[in-house]
């Protein structure tokens, strides 16, 4: 964990910025790299029935670091993103609980 999931973000603009984004993420949060996973949504977007490019958002399912560490990470996900080819983009935070978190059926 933490699990990055991308909607309306091309796959070839996440894969220039996972590399780079997981080495900062890990460092800030002191998370070990293989425990990033990034997933790439391929969502059809429609406004008044036509399909639509839908908004660039992110969004990252992590464990409470705190709101210093994490305005950080929002703000260096975005900036990756945007070095990587999407200019505009929106990040949502979610925190997950560890009483309500499993591991192969254990509480982490």
């Amino acid at each position: 964990m933490p699990r990055i999931t991308t909607h309306a973000i091309a796959l070839e603009v996440v894969q220039r910025a996972s590399g780079p984004m997981t080495d900062d993420l890990a460092a800030l949060l002191d998370i070990p790299r293989e425990h990033f996973a990034f997933e790439v949504r391929a969502d059809a977007f429609v406004q008044d029935g036509a399909v639509v490019q839908g908004d660039p958002f992110v969004e990252v399912a992590l464990f409470d670091r705190g709101p210093e560490a994490e305005d950080k990470a929002a703000r260096l996900i975005t900036r990756h993103f945007q070095q990587a080819g999407c200019p505009h983009v929106d990040v949502y935070l979610v925190r997950l609980e560890r009483r309500r978190y499993y591991e192969d059926g254990e509480p982490f």
